[in-house]
């Protein structure tokens, strides 16, 4: 019979316990950790000011907000007969918030898939492919958000850096890129059964619309309607999360990017990229509910102790500098 712990796990050495010290978790999380614990040592005397995003970025990002905000209000004011202030008049409201609906809604596609990856990807050369580096973080980050694994030493600061060769961030938030391919998706399907919607309620439809609406071809006017009001929802939750993210203290300096463009942080190059220490711990204790799980996954607090062991030399493992910091994360 096992003993019992006051963090939900077991205690070491009872008999049934699960060894997953070498499980695909516990080698992800170590693996995406030493990508990472160097950047803590990161000193902040050698912060600057970098320009991440041009004007075109930003005022096309804000404009995504403006259009998605508009589109939605203006398409549940319709579906549900309540007009408030677009109640104008001889025409009703019932006009006016069609009309409002399918423009925006268009130009919210526009600079969707457009304007905004111009400026984005190529004006301002950021990054479009998620990588499998990528992928690898969203899994662990992902579980650290959870409460499932132990948070990355250094991922914080990483955060704040920007390959001086590229361009592109060091470190990724799972929601940075992720965040455009549900955008993308999700607006896709509400542009196409949006046009298939208005050629179907539109006496005097136009070829463009009919032939963007090709969608009524194939589902009826109940089907269509259900897909544009689900990719509704799925839009509004994935802008939610992001908003969620960006609003919390700890980003409100990369919040900042989208009014100036500059993050104050680190400007990475093979002459200063710090090289792996092991010696830096996270200060989570995880004790909450799930704690007994991260156990399980063999991504709880020990993990961190393998940190220490000798890493390889491969892609991960960039030129060497002598830069020193903080032996402890903040985040937590």
């Amino acid at each position: 019979m096992t003993d019992k712990r006051t963090d939900g796990g077991t205690a070491e050495g009872t008999v049934g316990s699960h060894d997953s010290s070498g499980g695909f978790l516990t080698r992800l999380w170590v693996k995406v950790a030493k990508r990472y614990e160097r950047f803590q040592h990161l000193d902040k005397e050698d912060k600057q000011v970098i320009d991440i995003h041009g004007y075109g970025t930003i005022i096309s990002h804000w404009l995504l907000l403006v259009f998605m905000i508009t589109t939605t209000l203006t398409g549940l004011s319709k579906w549900l007969g309540v007009y408030g202030p677009l109640n104008i008049g001889i025409w009703g409201g019932y006009n006016p918030a069609f009309l409002t609906h399918v423009w925006t809604g268009l130009f919210l596609a526009i600079v969707a898939f457009i304007i905004y990856p111009f400026y984005a990807f190529v004006v301002d050369k950021k990054q479009f492919i998620m990588t499998w580096e990528q992928i690898q973080e969203n899994i662990v980050i992902g579980l650290a958000f959870l409460g499932l694994a132990s948070y990355i030493p250094g991922y914080k600061k990483s955060r704040r850096c920007i390959e001086a060769d590229t361009g592109h961030w060091v470190g990724h938030h799972p929601m940075q890129t992720a965040f455009w391919y549900v955008t993308w998706f999700f607006v896709g399907l509400l542009t196409l059964t949006g046009f298939a919607l208005w050629s179907n309620l539109w006496a005097e439809s136009s070829w463009w619309i009919d032939g963007l609406g090709f969608l009524q071809a194939w589902f009826g006017f109940e089907a269509l309607l259900r897909i544009h009001l689900v990719s509704t929802a799925w839009v509004l939750a994935a802008v939610a999360l992001h908003a969620y993210f960006a609003l919390m203290p700890s980003n409100w300096d990369i919040l900042k990017l989208m009014v100036d463009g500059n993050l104050y942080g680190w400007l990475i190059s093979d002459e200063n990229r710090p090289e792996h220490k092991g010696t830096t711990r996270s200060k989570d204790a995880m004790i909450g509910p799930l704690a007994g799980i991260s156990r399980l996954f063999g991504t709880g607090p020990e993990v961190q102790e393998q940190l220490s062991e000798p890493t390889e030399t491969p892609e991960s493992e960039p030129a060497q500098s002598t830069s020193t910091g903080a032996d402890t994360d903040d985040e937590t």
